[in-house]
Parts: structure tokens; C-alpha cells; sequence
């Protein structure tokens, strides 16, 4: 069980095992990586395996994370960017997400909670009619 607690701009996430604030989640998001991106558009087949590289960096004094990254998708040049930031009010962490390849001209936007190593959101963006749904995502060290 997690629980939020103010902690003056700093606020404390704790759970049993550990005790991390927004603040320290977003030191550990900060700087370069690279990866595999793997995409489905159906259960159990992989349409596309390819390299992606990305930088996290701090916006407004750490208040906020951009991330940023470029990729391909079945051999075309994708980039996109994310803007992590996490709510004192409601204590969740939200993230909008923009991309040439998957939001389209729409800005999708996320929210979720704090877990033990990071947070874990879930945004729904609209990419058809009939409305089809991208589901959940995580980010944790």
C-alpha cells in the first residue's frame, strides 16, 4: 500500500520497502538511454522491432521532466516527446505525450500513481473511428 504525504515541495511516496520522493524519481529518469521499442497492433504478433534512443531532462527548475527520442517504426523516422510532472494536489504523477507516429495531431494525456521504483500511468488517445484506445505504460529506474 502506498501512501503520499507532504514533505514542504517535496513530497514523500512511501510504501513498506521504500521511501522515495517525486523529486528523486525524477533525479534517477534524468539523462541519455537507448533501448529496443517493440509495438503489437494485435495479440501475439510483433509488427515492429527496432533501436530507440532518449534523453530526460530537468524543465523549470526540476519541477518537470522532458523526454525526448527518436526511433523508426517499420523503417520510418519517428521522434516524439513527454512531459512528466507530478501533481502535489492529487499526488499523482502525469505525463502528456506527443509523437509523429502514434498520437497523430493529438496530444495524449496520462496520469497514475507512485509505485516503489517510479510511477505507472495510463492514457487513452483517440487514433480512429470507431474510437480505438492506447492502454497502459510504465516508467520506473
Amino acid at each position: 500500500l502506498l501512501q503520499a504525504q507532504d514533505n514542504k515541495e517535496n513530497h514523500a511516496i512511501q510504501s513498506e520497502d521504500a521511501h522515495m520522493t517525486n523529486q528523486m524519481v525524477f533525479e534517477k529518469l534524468i539523462g541519455n538511454w537507448e533501448g529496443a521499442c517493440r509495438t503489437w497492433f494485435e495479440p501475439g504478433k510483433l509488427a515492429d522491432e527496432s533501436k530507440v534512443t532518449g534523453k530526460f531532462a530537468k524543465v523549470l527548475d526540476g519541477r518537470f521532466v522532458r523526454h525526448t527520442y527518436e526511433g523508426t517504426m517499420q523503417g520510418k523516422p519517428r521522434h516524439g516527446e513527454e512531459l512528466i510532472g507530478f501533481n502535489s494536489i492529487t499526488k499523482l504523477f502525469q505525463v502528456t505525450w506527443i509523437d509523429e507516429f502514434h498520437t497523430n495531431y493529438a496530444i495524449m494525456f496520462s496520469q497514475g500513481e507512485p509505485t516503489e521504483r517510479g510511477f505507472n500511468v495510463r492514457g487513452d488517445y483517440f487514433i480512429a473511428r470507431p474510437i480505438l484506445h492506447f492502454v497502459a505504460r510504465r516508467l520506473s529506474h
